[in-house]
């Protein structure tokens, strides 16, 4: 393994060097010598001092011997060869909290390993309560990071670092949280954790990033298939499988759901966006962006595109004014899925809402929102699978199906009726064998449950073939 003398000035910290050190000293050494050779470490003696000499770089060591101090540089290299074995090896078979134990002597700093839903997987186990910060007490006791900390990182930090990809460096005008460097791991688009350095013991300086961006290509080394859910469950952002249909672990579900608080059989719909030209920086950028917008949200970054998942069972907040704001500046167009209950139904509404964008895009150059609702006639007629035919049904159809299946109601046969005599009162009193009077205080009740417009012709279609769908699919089952 390579070393900058940063790298070997953090291991040679208890002997309090005197460094002379460029900050851009790459990690070039491999070992240390008594006689030049190039992209070595030269010891040599200088009155009682020692000088450790690397390709012009210095460490001076006091009142040492000049056989002493080679000895213990060439340790702090081969205690490195023996670090980088040791936690390939740890990694591999996912000995997390091992590995960030046995990486503190060469941080000396608090370390934290995160998996792609932010669960901690392992904490430098030397800090307990109350010897670092309260979001480190907080991350002992939940495992997960507060919303403290997520509110202050979105408001007051500088952008998200919770899917942020590569390094970052953690500045805080707050003296509430420590300063720090993250860094962010994606394997094939996928979020898949991050590994965190605390300032505590000693300030950190540009060994320490070295060795961070050396740890992350460990982990970088093990990367997660998707095809592997039940082996690394554990690491994967949860939300991509769902949208590719996925199976996923039901507990990990509940887990990652539980730190936004929400649940499986909420209702859910999801907006999806789409960029003209595809810089995977500036779409990251703009997708901290979202995250601090629309809180509320989930902000997914998948393949080429954005996914922003809004659960509406918990939140009325619309996405809409913010997306249509910003997308002519950022370049994107955008569509919207039906709504669904259930999560793990989220495959569907990635079909509706890429369906909507594509038929939107070649039908309406001009128009920058694809609302699924526009295209789900043509959706159904063309769609061959029975189930996505399902899903693609009215909402408020669907809702006063559900209601008659429950609990008898009679609403959806009214509707169906009123449909079907083309809104007239009494050819709907005559097919529901009920009194004219009846029929009005129905339609009253129904237009009070019904959010869509009857007036609207395409409307009246859409309701008449879900209608028709919904049925078949009784008969069939």
């Amino acid at each position: 393994m390579k070393l900058s003398m940063w790298m070997i000035a953090n291991r040679l910290y208890s002997l309090d060097p005197i460094l002379n050190i460029r900050q851009d000293a790459k990690p070039i050494l491999k070992s240390a010598r008594r006689a030049y050779a190039t992209n070595c470490v030269l010891i040599s003696q200088e009155g009682r001092d020692v000088i450790c000499d690397g390709e012009d770089d210095t460490i001076r060591l006091k009142d040492i011997s000049v056989s002493e101090a080679s000895e213990i540089v060439q340790s702090v290299f081969d205690s490195y060869d023996d670090w980088y074995s040791n936690i390939i090896h740890l990694i591999a078979s996912r000995n997390y909290q091992e590995a960030i134990d046995q990486s503190w002597v060469f941080f000396q700093n608090p370390i934290i390993l995160f998996n792609g839903n932010s669960r901690t997987l392992g904490m430098s186990s030397r800090y307990g309560i109350g010897e670092v910060d309260e979001e480190w007490d907080f991350l002992l006791k939940y495992r997960f990071p507060s919303m403290n900390f997520l509110n202050f990182i979105k408001f007051q930090a500088a952008g998200s670092i919770f899917d942020y990809d590569g390094m970052k460096r953690l500045d805080f005008v707050s003296k509430k949280y420590r300063q720090g460097i993250t860094y962010g791991l994606y394997y094939d688009d996928l979020f898949c954790g991050r590994i965190t350095l605390l300032e505590k013991e000693r300030p950190l300086n540009p060994g320490d990033y070295q060795l961070i961006d050396i740890f992350a290509g460990i982990l970088k080394m093990q990367p997660l298939s998707l095809d592997e859910v039940s082996s690394c469950r554990q690491n994967m952002n949860i939300y991509p499988l769902l949208l590719r249909g996925k199976h996923v672990d039901h507990e990990q579900l509940k887990e990652t759901l539980l730190f936004r608080e929400w649940e499986i059989k909420d209702q859910y719909q999801l907006y999806l966006l789409s960029f003209k030209s595809y810089d995977r920086e500036q779409v990251t950028i703009l997708s901290h962006m979202f995250t601090q917008q629309l809180s509320k949200c989930e902000v997914i970054h998948l393949e080429q595109n954005l996914v922003i998942l809004c659960n509406t069972s918990k939140s009325n907040d619309c996405p809409d004014p913010i997306l249509k704001d910003l997308s002519k500046p950022n370049h994107f167009v955008f569509s919207a899925s039906l709504p669904v209950f259930d999560i793990n139904r989220l495959h569907f509404l990635m079909d509706q809402a890429s369906y909507a964008l594509k038929a939107g895009t070649q039908r309406t150059v001009k128009e920058i929102f694809h609302p699924f609702y526009t295209y789900a006639i043509d959706y159904i007629l063309e769609s061959a699978r029975p189930e996505y035919k399902l899903y693609a049904c009215h909402p408020d159809v669907v809702k006063l199906w559900n209601l008659q299946e429950n609990s008898n109601d009679y609403l959806f046969e009214t509707l169906k009726a009123y449909i079907e005599n083309e809104r007239s009162l009494i050819g709907t009193a005559q097919t529901l064998f009920v009194h004219r009077n009846s029929v009005v205080y129905r339609i009253k009740k129904l237009e009070n449950k019904l959010q869509c417009d009857l007036n609207r012709a395409y409307t009246r279609e859409y309701i008449s073939l879900s209608i028709r769908i919904l049925e078949l699919s009784n008969r069939i089952s």
